[in-house]
């Protein structure tokens, strides 16, 4: 999810045909299917993990297995959205590229925890998510350093808020802050979802091992959603991105 569209300030001038290009392409329809769409791909990872909780419903499996599907299609396309969208930057474009890859692998991943495919193929589910968080952490901790080292390089101790104290030496405005709010908890959820399955292909998921592989995909589930709502607040309570 990219959250550099807000200013050309504190990324560098070099970078400012990019935003005025980003400022034209993002239209209110835009910024509703791309916020909507992670919204939906953290809401429904959350709902389809909380289902693993109920192992006797009938179908429970297969429900999840659905809404995982459907919500790693969200973040797909949020990630679709931005490589059409942001074109002018050759390192911004594959670091998207990079949270596509992540995304794609996802719904390959979603689609393998189906019961009826996960019966002939018990590999594609979990390596379909531990490849995908893989990609999906690094992109994000990328975009990460992105905004954390313009904000260093446009000009230090401009900004409204202090990043951590005054140690770095600079200070992160509003923008910067609500956009590693986007970034970071991604990156968190990523990792969270990559510890938990390593765990899950490790060794049998079963009992309390089960219920805290669960518990890691629930806390990395949150935080997709956080970044979601962070991104939602972005685009229209900041007016970013448009």
């Amino acid at each position: 999810m990219v959250t550099y569209a807000e200013t050309p300030h504190g990324y560098g001038d070099e970078t400012f045909a990019l935003f005025e290009h980003v400022n034209r392409a993002t239209t209110y329809a835009w910024r509703v299917v791309h916020g909507l769409s992670f919204l939906v791909g953290g809401t429904t990872f959350i709902v389809g993990t909380v289902l693993y909780f109920y192992p006797q419903m009938e179908n429970v499996y297969l429900y999840s297995g659905i809404l995982y599907i459907i919500g790693s299609l969200g973040f797909l396309l949020v990630d679709l959205l931005e490589f059409f969208t942001y074109t002018d930057d050759r390192g911004l474009r594959i670091n998207i590229a990079l949270s596509m890859s992540g995304s794609a692998a996802y719904v390959i991943g979603s689609y393998g925890f189906l019961p009826s495919v996960y019966e002939s193929n018990k590999n594609l589910g979990p390596w379909g998510f531990i490849i995908g968080s893989a990609l999906i952490f690094a992109s994000q901790s990328w975009k990460v350093a992105r905004i954390v080292r313009g904000e260093a390089d446009q000009g230090r101790g401009e900004a409204v808020a202090p990043l951590v104290g005054r140690r770095f030496g600079f200070r992160l405005r509003s923008c910067a802050k609500t956009g590693l709010g986007v970034e970071a908890n991604a990156a968190v959820g990523g990792l969270m979802f990559f510890i938990g399955t390593v765990m899950y292909v490790a060794r049998v998921p079963e009992g309390a091992y089960f219920t805290s592989i669960i518990l890691l995909w629930l806390l990395g589930s949150l935080f997709f959603t956080t970044g979601s709502l962070f991104l939602n607040y972005r685009h229209f309570a900041m007016k970013l991105c448009r």
